[in-house]
């Protein structure tokens, strides 16, 4: 692992399963979010010729190939780090192989320590192509689940059967669908509800106190008063201030 040295303007690229999200911070403020579908030098380019970015950290779950962002970097003699499993962070991984663990679920778990490093324990509830639930207790990830995110539970629905329609992913208006559309819109996003909830009330008996966030592009499209507990954080930025989180850790040791 690289030293780095104390960084100042740290640039975060998250390239997920469907967009890639570039993040300008200062410090820990976001001053600049990009989302877009593909990673190129000019993007970056464009950024660095914005913002005094001297440090850029990359979390690639798609394994694209980013040789070409790495060797421009070094050739503006910008330091950089492309995230990987001996990355600097705060709490042991109980996982079979380390290595299987997403590098999005491992920012995504960095950031909930950017939110509070206190705590006690975590759970961190990703909510995107698919559905993440992470738990950190006392300093160990002990483990999580991956399920269906949104659009896949309706893409699902459409692909497996002759009959049913391929829809988008809405907050429903009621309950109970009225019709074959507004029935799989609500059974996908109900279905998901319940799921959380479920995973919030069972992992509160056992680690308590628990600080519970949530992430994802998908959770946009959460109405919050639907999830069954006072304490929960809503954060859209998760994954990235993981990684500016790693990058500082990085740059201070």
């Amino acid at each position: 692992m690289c030293k780095l040295g104390i960084l100042t303007m740290i640039l975060t690229i998250d390239v997920g399963n469907t967009k890639i999200k570039s993040t300008v911070f200062d410090g820990n403020k976001i001053i600049k979010h990009l989302i877009n579908n593909k990673l190129t030098n000019d993007i970056i380019k464009s950024l660095m010729n914005s913002y005094p970015i001297d440090g850029v950290i990359i979390s690639d779950v798609r394994k694209i190939k980013i040789d070409s962002v790495v060797d421009f970097l070094q050739s503006e003699g910008i330091k950089h780090y492309v995230l990987d499993h001996n990355a600097p962070i705060p709490f042991e991984i109980k996982y079979n192989p380390k290595t299987n663990l997403g590098l999005d679920r491992l920012a995504a778990m960095a950031g909930a320590y950017s939110i509070d490093a206190t705590a006690k324990n975590y759970l961190i509830i990703d909510i995107g192509t698919c559905t993440t639930i992470d738990v950190i207790s006392e300093n160990v990830f002990i483990g999580g689940n991956i399920s269906l995110g949104l659009q896949m539970r309706i893409d699902a629905m459409h692909h497996f059967t002759h009959a049913l329609p391929q829809v988008e992913g809405v907050i429903p208006n009621t309950e109970l669908g009225t019709n074959t559309e507004k029935a799989i819109q609500n059974g996908a996003y109900y279905g998901l509800i319940f799921e959380i909830n479920q995973y919030i009330n069972r992992y509160l008996d056992t680690y308590t106190p628990l600080l519970c966030v949530i992430t994802g592009g998908g959770s946009e499209y959460i109405k919050k008063d639907d999830i069954h507990h006072s304490d929960i954080i809503f954060e859209p930025y998760l994954v990235d201030k993981g990684l500016n989180f790693i990058m500082q850790r990085m740059s201070k040791e």
